[in-house]
């Protein structure tokens, strides 16, 4: 990408990102929203002439995913792009890649504004902060619209720094320079990359070019298919899931459930799970009866040997059941375990459920 340098900054709106430095030996910038009229370094924050603080109309809010992302404005100093002397982009992500492929989203908007090949940026999922509560929510397809703004502002302010310090470094106006492939070259064929600029960068508290991201058009990255980054972890196994947590002390537990919406265990036998390989422990809770085993496989064939009786919702007025037990059988065809024998008696309300045993 060439460097523009423009005669002024040009008119930026209330909803501004600010970017600024974390101390580090390496170049490491991260981001938050700007409070109206708030100016750093004459570019981010600034209102537009004439213009007069407001507050956010309700089309502005009333959005829900709006309301998600103004939720998430607590966490945007999370976001933090660093570049190492490795020559590695690290994204510092608050949010979790629960096989929706942020990862890779916010990998190519990192990307993108650094000029950097894909290949060179890694997304680290940062530790949660409980204080924060739902403000770090992923869900609700949300993610890239929150952090679209955020991580290309961040990016950007990073990749000028790095201008600003191959300048530096050439003696050279920072105009002539490049960006491209991880790497800033300049004049007679001179080339530096990112991760031998890094520890001078960070030393750059004002960027002798703007950081201002890419528009629509300059775009190489943005749009364009792309393989997700962490796609062989996935199928070779690499990939960490929470199963592959080692907690100390901690052992897989299932549990199993009753056929209706708020029953509960009348009896259970469990001599035949308890009985098993591996199993530690059979215990009733109010959702229905845990089995804690050596092993995840352990523990969910010791629940299947679970016999219980269920009672129904206590809030219905359906029939009892003269017994409901998991028989540790599935219908053939069927992946789904039913663990239910029919009530006793008929019923002709449309509110109580008719449970049937399938072997």
């Amino acid at each position: 990408m060439a460097v523009h340098v423009p005669d002024r900054p040009p008119g930026i709106s209330r909803r501004q990102l600010l970017t600024y430095m974390v101390a580090a030996p390496t170049l490491t910038v991260a981001v938050r929203a700007a409070a109206p009229g708030e100016v750093i370094g004459g570019l981010l924050g600034m209102e537009p002439a004439g213009a007069s603080p407001q507050s956010p109309g309700l089309p502005d809010i009333v959005d829900m995913t709006d309301v998600l992302t103004l939720a998430a404005a607590p966490t945007q100093h999370l976001l933090v792009v660093e570049v190492t002397t490795a020559n590695r982009v690290v994204v510092h992500l608050p949010r979790a890649e629960v096989g929706q492929g942020i990862s890779t989203a916010v990998a190519i908007l990192a990307a993108e504004e650094l000029d950097a090949r894909l290949a060179d940026v890694d997304v680290v999922l940062e530790d949660a902060r409980p204080e924060l509560v739902w403000n770090q929510f992923t869900g609700g397809s949300n993610s890239v619209h929150a952090l679209y703004g955020p991580m290309r502002a961040a990016a950007a302010a990073a990749r000028a720094r790095l201008v600003t310090a191959a300048a530096q470094r050439w003696g050279v106006p920072a105009s002539q320079l490049h960006t491209a492939d991880t790497a800033v070259t300049g004049p007679g064929g001179r080339s530096a990359s990112y991760g031998s600029l890094s520890e001078a960068a960070a030393g750059v508290m004002i960027p002798a070019v703007p950081p201002t991201p890419k528009t629509p058009d300059q775009f190489a990255k943005i749009g364009q298919p792309t393989t997700r980054i962490d796609a062989r972890d996935i199928v070779t196994g690499r990939a960490k899931y929470t199963l592959d947590l080692d907690i100390p002390g901690a052992l897989p537990t299932v549990v199993a459930r009753p056929p209706t919406i708020n029953g509960t265990v009348a009896s259970v036998d469990d001599s035949a799970a308890r009985a098993m390989p591996g199993v530690v422990a059979v215990a009733q809770i109010p959702t229905g009866v845990a089995v804690t085993a050596q092993t995840f496989d352990q523990a969910q064939r010791a629940r299947d040997a679970l016999h219980i009786t269920w009672n129904p919702d206590r809030a219905t007025t359906c029939p009892t059941p003269t017994s409901a037990r998991s028989s540790g059988t599935r219908s053939p065809g069927s992946s789904r375990r039913w663990a239910s024998a029919p009530w006793t008696g008929a019923s002709t309300s449309p509110s109580c459920p008719t449970l049937r045993s399938r072997s």
